[in-house]
């Protein structure tokens, strides 16, 4: 078994043949599993984040996706799904700009969730 080169915390074992059974070079198998790694979102991670989100988008001037992504220091899939969450709660929404980019907005809700959540800390 080989040890990828993640963060001890989210390191991975893997078969040393598997870049050659998926047919990829090794540099070609870590990338992929390094792009995996980043779309991961952890349950136990997703109050924290989303919280993060929506105290960001409470001062920002409508970050799209990307921006979200790179102030929260996780990838776009990522972001994506927490923002998803977010819309779902009514926490936050979004305008179509420049085709398919998205800029984001914090809610009624969502301010009432950061009160609530203030209050409890």
């Amino acid at each position: 078994m080989k040890t990828l080169p993640y963060p001890r915390s989210q390191q991975l074992k893997t078969d040393a043949h598997l870049p050659l059974k998926l047919g990829l070079s090794e540099r070609a198998f870590a990338s992929v599993v390094e792009e995996m790694g980043n779309r991961l979102v952890y349950l136990s991670d997703r109050p924290e984040i989303e919280g993060r989100i929506l105290s960001f988008l409470a001062h920002a001037m409508g970050p799209t996706t990307a921006g979200v992504a790179r102030a929260m220091g996780i990838g776009v899939k990522a972001a994506e799904s927490h923002l998803r969450t977010l819309i779902a709660a009514n926490r936050i929404w979004g305008q179509a700009v420049h085709g398919h980019d998205v800029e984001w907005h914090i809610a009624l809700e969502g301010r009432h969730y950061l009160n609530e959540h203030r209050h409890a800390a």
